[in-house]
């Protein structure tokens, strides 16, 4: 999986995505994984009119039929020429027209409801509005904040983006979270830089299961959503304190290789103390080898356990 950096900008949002895995062993399981996920954000749908799904009996052909032959003829034979005083008449087909009106509108009304597929979507169209509304209003555009989080704000598409994105506060934390993991995986190996991109992911995971269970529900959504990026923050800025040791070079000449017994980069030649990535690659055969940049910054190389002192 890409890095968000390594993406065009229409596809940025793609790198905080969690895809579901769908195959053929477990098809059925996995699309009911995907339709819960679908509904979890979009809501469950409507029940929408079946096109095998009997009409109303007040819809039917045949009693369209017989009203159309029986009985309005025979309403207007009894309106013109029976011998009922005018009064009941006149009631009569007052009544008459008021459910002849009600027939109508009803088959007005079904008609609507089952040919307009955008009314199955207007309750949760009016609730994305409301919602929209509701965050632009608690801190200014979530489309155009003035302060920047550590992503798109105009990408934002899950709750938790969205309750980032409208606080000034919690877009600082996230760009300032983003700066500092940006730190510590700039000075790590290529080879430890992409297992850090997995744990950042691990927890960017977590985070949003954690912001949604414990702190939408919440009054106070930014301080709640701020305190758990800043446990995030000081562990990465420990790991920058902590992940590298300066060693002493003990018997140089000494090589620093591209990989463990591989080819060499450049050689330390004089005694003098280095700076080691300290988790070393473990190779069964020759033991154990550090990450150095000693070489050039960004040329890593890796040397001997047996060439330094810890």
């Amino acid at each position: 999986m890409p890095t968000e950096d390594e993406l065009p900008k229409p596809l940025k949002a793609l790198a905080r995505r969690q895809a579901l895995e769908l195959d053929n062993k477990n098809y059925d399981y996995s699309t009911r994984d995907l339709l819960n996920a679908l509904e979890s954000y979009l809501g469950k749908p409507r029940n929408r009119k079946s096109a095998k799904q009997k009409n109303p009996w007040y819809l039917s052909l045949p009693f369209l039929v017989l009203s159309l032959t029986t009985f309005f003829p025979a309403g207007l034979f009894f309106l013109i020429f029976s011998n009922y005083p005018f009064k009941t008449k006149f009631i009569t087909g007052i009544f008459g027209l008021f459910f002849f009106l009600i027939w109508v509108g009803l088959i007005t009304d079904d008609d609507s409801n089952t040919n307009n597929p955008n009314n199955n979507i207007t309750t949760k169209i009016g609730q994305s509005s409301n919602n929209t509304e509701e965050t632009s209003q608690i801190d200014g555009s979530v489309n155009t904040p003035k302060v920047k989080a550590g992503f798109d704000c105009e990408t934002a598409y899950t709750k938790v983006e969205k309750a980032i994105c409208s606080y000034s506060q919690t877009r600082e934390i996230d760009l300032q979270l983003n700066e500092t993991y940006t730190q510590y995986k700039n000075q790590l190996p290529p080879i430890v830089s992409n297992k850090g991109r997995k744990q950042q992911s691990t927890w960017i995971k977590s985070r949003n299961q954690y912001i949604e269970n414990n702190c939408l529900n919440k009054s106070d959504i930014a301080n709640c959503i701020t305190a758990y990026y800043q446990k995030r923050i000081s562990t990465i800025k420990e790991l920058i304190n902590t992940s590298f040791t300066d060693v002493l070079v003990i018997d140089p000449p000494s090589n620093i290789r591209k990989i463990p017994n591989g080819e060499k980069i450049c050689q330390v030649t004089n005694q003098q103390y280095i700076s080691i990535y300290n988790t070393p690659q473990i190779d069964q055969k020759q033991g154990l080898w550090y990450w150095t940049e000693y070489c050039g910054r960004g040329n890593w190389g890796v040397i001997h356990e047996s060439q330094i002192k810890m």
